[in-house]
């Protein structure tokens, strides 16, 4: 029997076209013509498999060029989990484009500590603070509740599990 070692690889990410071009010349898009075995086809890179490859190479009495015999390894499909990353990353830039375009001031801030997580730029003209003023700071720290006890009436009425709706608040301004 022979001994084989090998070398670890590292993963890469690969995308893989696996259908290949038919042995014949063919127009492309700018008029030239291309062979088959010259290329292979390439699917857009939003339909092109995914696959995050380990590798290494086999060596058989030592290391080195000399003594190669082979590689092994093993690809593991991912484009599903890319796809739906893609997806993600999409569904939160339409989020982000609304939320900044809201007609309505929209603040989003921590629960515990009331601290501005995001708020948009009507929220801003509203309240006459940058977004730099606001996120990481409190409302509180801010002087914009006129009554803090209403904020801590609102975050009771969350955390039981209710929802708040045309209640009003009176808020100051910066300024």
């Amino acid at each position: 029997g022979r001994h084989l070692h090998g070398d670890l690889g590292h993963e890469v990410e690969l995308p893989v076209a696996l259908e290949p071009v038919d042995d014949v010349a063919r127009p492309i898009d700018d008029g030239l013509l291309a062979r088959a075995d010259d290329a292979r086809r390439e699917a857009p890179a939003h339909q092109a498999p995914v696959f995050l490859c380990n590798a290494e190479g086999l060596y058989e009495n030592g290391t080195g060029p000399e003594h190669y015999v082979g590689t092994q390894g093993i690809a593991r499909d991912i484009t599903d989990r890319r796809r739906a990353e893609e997806a993600l990353r999409k569904s939160q830039e339409k989020y982000a484009k609304l939320f900044r375009a809201a007609p309505a001031g929209v603040a989003v801030s921590s629960m515990a500590e009331g601290r501005f997580l995001e708020v948009n730029e009507e929220f801003e003209r509203i309240f006459g603070f940058s977004r730099e003023e606001l996120i990481g700071r409190s409302a509180f720290a801010l002087g914009i509740w006129f009554d803090d006890r209403e904020r801590e009436r609102i975050v009771d009425l969350l955390r039981g599990g209710g929802s708040v709706e045309h209640r009003e608040a009176k808020a100051r301004a910066k300024g």
